[in-house]
């Protein structure tokens, strides 16, 4: 991405990502009555905890993870991160932003509605979050009202999900133990990404 300042008029230029969105599939999938593949599922999960480990190896928390900001491109199988309007750098955070609800409530963290202080672990809340929607095609947490969803957030826990998923990949998703998914998340990544990538590029992979 990069901006083209001319006569007031802020461009921005961006990857043209012509498959959409995951929530456009998710939506796409729900209404036709199918599922989609793990296969699938676990390319997308690759690269979707990839893009969280070089933010947060960065010092940055994109605190608002959810399936619309996560764009497809190359027939669906490229995933790209977007929308850093609410990211933070932790670096350089003062006390209070870490403390501030941002994002997209059903994807909001415990931590974050809480007001507690929140740090890496609330991106992979909703990492867990999205990772469930795939598999079920519906969100773990709702409610009819903000503070049913905040109890269901804080209390409930996530319906099953479908018995033709593996357990590994039903264990990755788990968001109720935010600061226990990252070492399986980023170590699932490194794993799958230096026995799955064939290019020498980063971007191929």
């Amino acid at each position: 991405m990069f901006r083209v300042l001319y006569r007031r008029v802020v461009h921005i230029v961006m990857h043209y990502c012509e498959s959409g969105t995951l929530a456009s599939v998710i939506q796409s999938a729900k209404k036709n009555k199918s599922s989609i593949s793990e296969t699938q599922i676990m390319k997308w999960t690759i690269q979707l905890a990839l893009a969280m480990h070089f933010l947060h190896s960065n010092n940055t928390l994109h605190r608002d993870l959810k399936p619309m900001n996560v764009m497809l491109t190359e027939g669906g199988d490229l995933l790209k991160l977007a929308d850093f309007g609410l990211a933070l750098d932790m670096g350089d955070a003062s006390d209070k932003e870490k403390f501030d609800e941002a994002g997209t409530p059903y994807y909001t963290a415990p931590e974050m509605i809480q007001r507690e202080s929140y740090s890496f672990p609330a991106d992979c809340w909703s990492f867990g979050i999205i990772l469930h929607q795939l598999m079920a095609l519906e969100r773990p947490f709702e409610g009819s009202s903000t503070a049913d969803l905040v109890r269901a957030i804080l209390s409930a826990e996530p319906p099953p999900l479908p018995p033709h998923y593996s357990d590994e990949l039903k264990y990755v998703r788990s968001p109720r133990v935010p600061c226990v998914v990252m070492l399986p998340v980023y170590a699932f990544a490194a794993f799958s990404s230096s026995c799955c990538c064939t290019e020498t590029s980063p971007e191929n992979c």
